[in-house]
């Protein structure tokens, strides 16, 4: 946690610490920008990515996965920092019927506002935030979508071949049970892919599914292979590929590589024909369909029958993976907020250097006949956009982010949007914007128009 909270602050201290050792009076007296300002930030960025992606290496273990994240997190920050940009061209271009959103409005170009970069920051990290509670609503829903069964089933797993036909004829005399598949696997591991040795693929445990266990079979094994797993094999058609089965080796062929369903790749990547194989080196999964008014009482007859088994239904499987997934959001939430807090502290520290700017608008405004309250009315609209940009572009992000994510993991598009959650996201955004913001520039309202003009 103070790891992420130290790389979630770098961007905002960095830039702060480079302009404090290259101070210059004249910098301070003049109101032109300094030119290195923006080669600062880049560099600032660049480091905090850096360091996210060593963070996640050393998480995942996976220097490929981390460059991934890397990735994502530099994709992310490049559309919200286009569609901050394109956003204020917009706002530029519109017509508003008052004073307050007017001005308010412009404030937003205020020289050295940084109005794009702060709303690109506010806005990745509201998507993360956004995102994680959006995504645990439909996590659940989808993984019944993936399971290759309906939910009204139950899997007894991981039992061996002398349970196979005894287990079978019990279950389909139970009432209420409506069919039972019984599902061969095997756990072997990897030697060679076409007689190459690969040194970062040997030793690596696969478990295959068996499309055939009846009999002897006489040459190599027919093996199936997913597209994307034999990518990672460098496998294709025609291939030989070598297994070790409990002191024994298993020849086969890649006989045919193709998208395997969601429900297929729930059990294995691979399907091998196992005829021939030990039965010491099989076990078996068996699905039962259970008419959903008998699910409890099938349930307790097989547990009373066979208490050593692991029996499991569709909805302890979802739980578990709401589970799972849950740790993880929880996670990336507290990352989440504090890269919130960063932005947070951005735009204060924004706020507050641009107070000789603010000083000379009160001044103006004041000796124009502009009250307090219309003051108030003026800034509290321009620290609102702020917010409420951040918000839509979060909100824009979230659907494209939510959706490639879940395409990724369920292998189909998924739309996760909750609109409750991105509405209370909004409001909350332009309030605690508002709030921030304000925290610096309250103070000013309590100087004098002529003592503000008398220093000008």
């Amino acid at each position: 946690g103070m790891g992420a909270a130290m790389l979630a602050l770098a961007p905002a201290l960095l830039e702060p610490i480079g302009m404090i050792r290259r101070l210059r009076p004249s910098v301070l007296l003049r109101r032109d920008l300094d030119p290195r300002k923006m080669e600062r930030s880049w560099i600032a960025a660049a480091v905090a990515i850096a360091g996210f992606a060593l963070l996640a290496a050393r998480l995942l273990r996976s220097w490929r996965s981390a460059a991934i994240l890397a990735g994502a997190l530099v994709l992310v920050l490049g559309i919200a920092f286009a569609l901050s940009v394109a956003m204020l061209r917009g706002l530029r271009r519109l017509h508003y019927p008052s004073v307050a959103l007017r001005h308010g409005v412009a404030g937003l170009y205020r020289p050295g506002n940084r109005s794009g970069a702060l709303i690109a920051v506010l806005a990745t990290a509201l998507t993360l935030m956004v995102a994680t509670f959006e995504l645990s609503g439909v996590v659940a829903h989808a993984v019944f979508d993936v399971l290759p069964y309906d939910r009204n089933s139950l899997y007894v797993a991981g039992f061996r071949e002398s349970y196979r036909e005894p287990l079978r004829a019990f279950l389909e005399k139970l009432p209420g049970v409506d069919s039972v598949e019984i599902l061969s696997e095997a756990r072997m591991r990897l030697l060679s892919v076409d007689g190459l040795d690969y040194a970062f693929l040997k030793g690596e445990i696969h478990t295959v599914v068996c499309d055939s266990v009846s009999s002897a079979a006489a040459g190599p094994a027919r093996l199936m292979v997913a597209d994307d797993r034999a990518r990672l094999l460098k496998a294709h058609v025609g291939m030989r590929v070598d297994f070790d089965s409990h002191d024994r080796v298993v020849h086969a062929r890649v006989a045919e590589v193709r998208k395997f369903t969601p429900a297929e790749r729930f059990w294995s990547t691979l399907r091998l024909d196992c005829s021939g194989l030990d039965d010491a080196a099989l076990f078996h999964q068996a699905a039962i369909h259970v008419r959903p008014e008998k699910i409890s009482a099938v349930r307790a007859a097989i547990a009373g029958r066979y208490p050593t088994l692991a029996v499991v239904s569709a909805d302890d499987v979802s739980e578990t993976v709401s589970g799972v997934s849950r740790d993880a959001m929880v996670l990336t939430r507290v990352v989440a907020w504090y890269a919130i807090a960063g932005g947070w502290c951005v735009l204060i520290a924004l706020v507050a250097a641009s107070r000789p700017a603010r000083l000379n608008e009160l001044g103006i405004l004041s000796s124009l006949g502009a009250t307090r309250r219309a003051i108030v009315r003026i800034y509290t609209v321009e620290f609102a956009v702020v917010g409420l940009a951040s918000a839509m572009i979060a909100s824009i992000l979230t659907i494209g982010f939510t959706m490639a994510g879940m395409s990724v993991i369920f292998g189909r598009i998924e739309a996760a949007v909750e609109w409750p959650v991105a509405a209370a996201a909004v409001v909350l955004s332009v309030i605690a914007t508002i709030g921030a913001a304000w925290f610096p520039a309250a103070g000013l309202l309590r100087m004098k128009p002529m003592d503000i003009l008398r220093r000008h």
